[in-house]
C-alpha cells in the first residue's frame, strides 16, 4: 500500500491520521471543503456529498485506501435532513466510488452515537460489545448507523471494496483538551450524550487505529468499538454503574475506572489496545 485517501482531511481526527500517515511512509491525500495546514502529500477541495466530484477525486488520486471521516461531525448546528446527508450520502458516495475506480480498503467513521444515545437505561449489558442492540432516533444517530449499514452490504457485493472497517469514536480528544476538560463529575456532564458510557479517547490512539485497519485485510465488513483504556471520570466504574446502569447484566468485574465499553475485537482482528489516558496529565 502507497496512497492513502483522507476524507475530512481538514478536520482534527483527518488532520491527525495525515500527520501517522505521513510518519509512516505513506502518500496522502487530503480531500475537504476547507483547506487546513496539516501537510498531506495532495489536498484537493472537495463535497462528499456530490457524488461527481467525490467520483472524480477517487479517481484522480487513485489510492490504495480511503479513510472517510468527512462528514458534520455532530447534531444540532443544522437541520436535520442536512445532518443525515452529510453522513449517510456522503459515506455511499465514497463506497460507490471505491467500487468503481477498484479501491481494495476503506475504513469509516461511525459513531458511540450510532447506538442511540438519547436514554441511558436502555443498556441491556456490560462492557458494551459490537453485538449489543442499537436504537439510534435523531438525524445523526440514524445516519452513522446508516453508514454501517452501507458498509455491510457494499461488502456483499461482488469486486471491491473487500476490505471494511467502521470505527463508534466516542469523544476525541487532543492532548491540549484532556489538560482544559478532564477531569470531571458525572454531576457536571450533560445527561444523555454527555454521560453516555463516560466514554473518550485520545486522537494519537484513534489515529494509529486507523491505520492499522488499513493495514489489515479484514474479510468484509467489520464494526469496532472505540474507547480510552478508561472513564472520563474520577468517579470508580462500579459506582458509575450502580448509579446509571443498575438495570445492566455484568459479563465481568469492573474495577477502578475500568471502560464499560469492550475494545477486545479492535485487538483482536487489528492488534491495536488504546494507550493514552487522561490521568497521565494529572
Amino acid at each position: 500500500m502507497d496512497t492513502i485517501l483522507i476524507t475530512g482531511g481538514s478536520g482534527r481526527i483527518g488532520s491527525a491520521v495525515i500527520e501517522h500517515a505521513n510518519a509512516a511512509g505513506y502518500r496522502t491525500v487530503s480531500v475537504d471543503r476547507v483547506e487546513n495546514k496539516n501537510d498531506p502529500d495532495r489536498f484537493i477541495t472537495a463535497d462528499v456529498t456530490d457524488a461527481g466530484q467525490l467520483y472524480s477525486v477517487v479517481a484522480m488520486a487513485s489510492p490504495d485506501a480511503i479513510i472517510h471521516l468527512g462528514a458534520i461531525p455532530n447534531a444540532g448546528g443544522d437541520p436535520d435532513h442536512v445532518v443525515y446527508e452529510s453522513n449517510a450520502i456522503g459515506a455511499y458516495h465514497v463506497l460507490a466510488a471505491a467500487a468503481a475506480v477498484g479501491v481494495d480498503t476503506v475504513c469509516s467513521a461511525s459513531s458511540i452515537q450510532a447506538m442511540g444515545t438519547s436514554v441511558e437505561e436502555w443498556i441491556e449489558y456490560l462492557p458494551v460489545d459490537e453485538a449489543h442492540p442499537m436504537v439510534p432516533r435523531n438525524p445523526y444517530e440514524l445516519g452513522k448507523q446508516t453508514v454501517e449499514q452501507l458498509s455491510d452490504g457494499f461488502a456483499r457485493r461482488e469486486g471491491p471494496p473487500f476490505s471494511l472497517a467502521t470505527f463508534r469514536f466516542p469523544h476525541v480528544q487532543t492532548d491540549e483538551a484532556f489538560r482544559q476538560w478532564l477531569p470531571q463529575d458525572p454531576e457536571d456532564l450533560e445527561p444523555g450524550m454527555g454521560r453516555f458510557l463516560f466514554a473518550y479517547c485520545a486522537i494519537d490512539d484513534v489515529a494509529r487505529l486507523l491505520l492499522r485497519a488499513v493495514e489489515t485485510d479484514l474479510d468484509g465488513h467489520e464494526r469496532f468499538w472505540v474507547s480510552a483504556p478508561d472513564t472520563r471520570t474520577t468517579v470508580p466504574t462500579p459506582t458509575l454503574i450502580a448509579d446509571h446502569h443498575p438495570h445492566a447484566e455484568l459479563r465481568t468485574e469492573f474495577a477502578d475506572n475500568d471502560p464499560l465499553i469492550s475494545t477486545a475485537k479492535a485487538t483482536n482482528l487489528l492488534g491495536w489496545e488504546p494507550r493514552i489516558s487522561w490521568r497521565q496529565w494529572e
